[in-house]
């Protein structure tokens, strides 16, 4: 593995351009550019963009197969397009291995490997007729992800299921686009290979495994697209570290999740309803009502597929997508049930769509539940406040009440008051009268 940085940065620039691969591949003083590392890189580069020239001259410049239209595309437009994007992919891909190091050349992104001394699908050892028969039906599209899922731990199963899904894929876009015609030519020479490494590995016990990058795998370009939101956010907070490392950090994180996700899960009462129609769409809802048990992830997943078909259904209805769509939804339901004997099985993306419900459906209960608490403490301080105010009131009216009476007894006391000076005057006015008289 290469570690300068100026010679990694050379290898990377020799896919930018086709001259630029030219020049590099005859610098010969340069000792940053003529050394292994980067002469390599140049030359699978330059192949690549000798690749792309020839796809232009052949099926644009000269307008090969040009005269058969399918759909109302020319076959020389649809296998023009084709292979200039694979090329443009190859050309990143290169890019990508050069930016991290490591060699690259054109076989090793599409390499077939043969071996008579295969590993046994469960460990180690030579495999039997019903080894073999499970390899095969890992080449068939939905075929292979229920059967051979739960042997994804075996290199051999695992690359197989890759070209498995990217073959259904496309077959899948080839017919919501209604290229019926091409989609049965792809499918018969899927066909053809399946029965040539069929009779292959039962005739000779050789098996033939067609190697493609791991971001052929939807999951790694899950991971990938993760990844790099925390590669651009770190980058914009200032916490910079490199893509590498946080490749290996979120691999940690995956790892570390499924053994968390077990152990949670595995001392939780068993189901006891029906495992195996867990992912069967829409029939499933009634999964809602079961308590917590060993397969809650898988309920998850299955009820997550449910909803997301509910609503492909509404916009089919309405005419926003066509019914073709709802193909895709066999993919995870596939990759379900061929993984329903592991308990903290998240399928990617579906758990992730579960998890931006259930966070959206958790958000509004506490959004519901502080403006309950919220409602309650205003409600209580405005009885507080009308408590207050009518003590408040009650006691101006107490002191009024007494107010009033002290005046009325102070006037009680006064006119008494008068009336003894009066009196008084009277008995001495009397007595004077008297006095007067003798």
């Amino acid at each position: 593995m290469e570690e300068n940085k100026v010679i990694k940065n050379n290898a990377v620039t020799a896919y930018l351009l086709f001259l630029i691969s030219v020049m590099f591949l005859f610098a010969k003083s340069e000792p940053n550019l003529n050394n292994e590392f980067v002469r390599k890189h140049t030359k699978s580069a330059l192949l690549i963009h000798l690749l792309i020239i020839i796809n232009i001259l052949v099926f644009k410049t000269y307008g090969l197969l040009g005269s058969i239209f399918i759909m109302g595309y020319s076959l020389n437009s649809i296998v023009f397009s084709s292979i200039l994007a694979i090329l443009f992919l190859m050309l990143i891909f290169g890019a990508y291995r050069a930016s991290k190091g490591e060699y690259f050349n054109i076989g090793s992104i599409f390499s077939a490997k043969s071996s008579k001394k295969l590993l046994n699908v469960d460990n180690d050892g030579n495999f039997g007729e019903k080894d073999k028969l499970t390899f095969v039906l890992a080449y068939i599209p939905f075929v292979g992800q229920i059967f051979a899922s739960k042997y994804s731990k075996n290199e051999n199963i695992k690359e197989i299921l890759k070209l498995n899904t990217f073959v259904a894929f496309l077959s899948c876009l080839l017919f919501i686009n209604f290229y019926n015609n091409l989609n049965q030519v792809f499918i018969l020479i899927y066909a053809i290979f399946v029965a040539f490494v069929g009779v292959n590995l039962f005739g000779k016990s050789d098996l033939i495994v067609i190697n493609l990058p791991k971001y052929f795998s939807f999951s790694e370009l899950l991971k990938l697209f993760k990844v790099i939101c925390k590669y651009m956010k770190n980058y914009i907070s200032g916490n910079f570290k490199e893509f590498k490392i946080l490749e290996q950090e979120q691999e940690n994180i995956q790892k570390q999740d499924e053994i968390d996700t077990y152990n949670k899960t595995k001392d939780l009462p068993e189901l006891k309803g029906p495992k195996k129609i867990i992912y069967f769409p829409i029939i499933n809802l009634f999964f809602i009502f079961f308590k917590e048990n060993q397969y809650q992830i898988h309920i998850r997943n299955a009820l997550t597929i449910s909803f997301l078909m509910i609503i492909t259904i509404i916009l089919i209805v309405f005419g926003i997508i066509g019914k073709n769509t709802l193909i895709l939804f066999l993919f995870p339901i596939c990759y379900g049930i061929g993984n329903l004997g592991k308990i903290y099985y998240k399928i990617p993306l579906i758990y992730d769509i579960y998890l931006m419900f259930n966070g959206f459906i958790s958000f509004f209960k506490r959004s519901k539940k502080t403006i309950s608490e919220k409602r309650k403490e205003v409600k209580e301080a405005n009885f507080k406040i009308e408590t207050k105010a009518s003590e408040e009131e009650n006691t101006e009216k107490h002191t009024e009440t007494r107010n009033i009476q002290k005046i009325k007894k102070d006037k009680k006391i006064k006119q008494e008051e008068n009336l003894e000076e009066i009196s008084t005057e009277v008995e001495d006015k009397i007595e004077e009268k008297s006095e007067i008289e003798k």
